[in-house]
C-alpha cells in the first residue's frame, strides 16, 4: 500500500494555500481576492453581483471557521 498521490482531485489543491491566507490572519479582503482569483480564472466560473457577495460572505465564514475551530491546533 503506498502513499496515495495529493491533491486526489482540484479542490484539494485550494486547501494549503486557502489555510496559509487564514494562518497569516491578512486582511479580509486579500482572501477574497484569491477566492475570485481560484473561482473565476481557475475554474472557469462567472462572475455576477450575486458571487461576487456569496464570495464574500464565504471568505469571512473562512476566516470565522478558522478563528474559532482551526486557529492553534496545528503544530
Amino acid at each position: 500500500m503506498g502513499t496515495p498521490d495529493w491533491p486526489r482531485d482540484e479542490y484539494e489543491a485550494y486547501v494549503g494555500p486557502t489555510l496559509r491566507f487564514l494562518e497569516s490572519n491578512g486582511p479580509i479582503e486579500e482572501l477574497q481576492r484569491y477566492l475570485a482569483q481560484v473561482t473565476l480564472e481557475q475554474m472557469g466560473m462567472n462572475n455576477t453581483p450575486q458571487f461576487e457577495m456569496s464570495r464574500r460572505q464565504f471568505a469571512k465564514r473562512l476566516r470565522d471557521w478558522y478563528a474559532s475551530s482551526w486557529a492553534g491546533t496545528h503544530g
